[in-house]
């Protein structure tokens, strides 16, 4: 359809330049016929429409392929590539109107997440050694030079851990089937996280006393807790999402069974009621665990109302797996009938 208008849009400016070469003759130079074509252009109104829609839609192609390129420049160039800033941007280019092939978008922002998890790899590694250095020498005190520099390594690589899972939960909200608005709101919490993490990370790195580092660390431990509800909560909810998508298409399957056989076929009838029911059930343990965890964080004790929420996660897969048996008997039962 793209390439269709770039032909239209050419096609036209062709007649144009001939009828201008009529008008002005053979001999007159590009500039006067580059004068008479928009002179032309300008005169009829419909080769003007045509002319205007053509190079909006040049437009709009050359700065969807400039996104790409530019993209893909970006992530050759690693000492200048900023993981999380390209991560927003490209959730904003998947969330915007402007774009319409998203493929390319969604194929990126996997990339993107295939990567973050060669970074937690890489990263629990090295938080697992500078805190198992950290330990061997910190009985000597954060007076000791060296122990000083190592407990900032460890804390450092702690929050590098806890920065990238939270930038990884951040592309799993994107990918997921969950509505616009509950994407938006979950992302502003989880970049609220990490601006404080990122903020909190420079002030232990600038700590060149003992006790700025005992301070700051304190800082960080004080807003943990909260940190944790927001991942813990947003997870959940994203499990609950998964699962109530895999609902939604067991339905749709349900669905087209009823639609092949009749009204006699006693047998399936009764088993696709049966997975119906376990199916709103289920569905009726996603909807209580989604609440549990949507109220988190105005609750006085989050880890109960977590713990409860995946409690009723595990119930609502018991109803799917009985759903899913159901659907293997009603698949046996048709292989009968047929």
């Amino acid at each position: 359809m793209r390439w269709m208008l770039v032909v239209l849009l050419v096609s036209l400016l062709g007649i144009a330049v001939v009828q201008a070469k009529d008008v002005l003759g053979h001999d007159r130079n590009l500039m006067d016929i580059k004068e008479a074509v928009k002179e032309k252009i300008e005169k009829n109104g419909f080769l003007k429409k045509c002319y205007e829609i053509g190079r909006e839609k040049i437009s709009k192609i050359s700065a969807e392929r400039k996104v790409y390129d530019n993209i893909k420049d970006d992530e050759n160039n690693k000492s200048d590539f900023k993981e999380r800033k390209w991560i927003k941007r490209l959730i904003r280019y998947n969330r915007s109107e402007e774009f319409v092939n998203k493929s390319k978008i969604i194929e990126r922002i996997k990339e993107k997440r295939k990567f973050i998890k060669e970074k937690i790899r890489d990263l629990r590694e090295k938080y697992n050694v500078s805190r198992k250095k950290y330990i061997e020498v910190r009985h000597r005190g954060l007076k000791d030079p060296e122990v000083f520099r190592r407990a900032k390594v460890f804390v450092f690589h702690g929050i590098e851990f806890t920065k990238r899972w939270l930038e990884r939960i951040l592309i799993q909200v994107e990918l997921s089937n969950m509505n616009e608005e509950k994407k938006n709101e979950l992302t502003v919490k989880i970049e609220r996280c990490l601006d404080f993490l990122d903020e909190i990370e420079e002030k232990i790195n600038r700590s060149e006393t003992p006790d700025e580092l005992r301070i700051n660390v304190s800082h960080l431990k004080q807003n943990w807790s909260r940190i944790m509800v927001v991942v813990k909560s947003t997870v959940g909810q994203l499990i609950v999402a998964k699962l109530e998508n895999l609902l939604e298409r067991l339905e749709n399957v349900l669905d087209r069974i009823e639609e092949r056989i009749g009204e006699n076929n006693t047998r399936i009838i009764e088993l696709m009621e049966d997975c119906r029911e376990k199916i709103e059930i289920a569905k009726e343990k996603l909807r209580e665990a989604m609440e549990k965890f949507e109220g988190m964080e105005e609750s006085e004790n989050p880890n109960e109302l977590y713990l409860e929420g995946r409690k009723l996660i595990g119930d609502a897969k018991e109803n799917i797996r009985l759903a899913f048996k159901d659907l293997k008997r009603i698949y046996v039962e048709l292989r009968v009938i047929s």
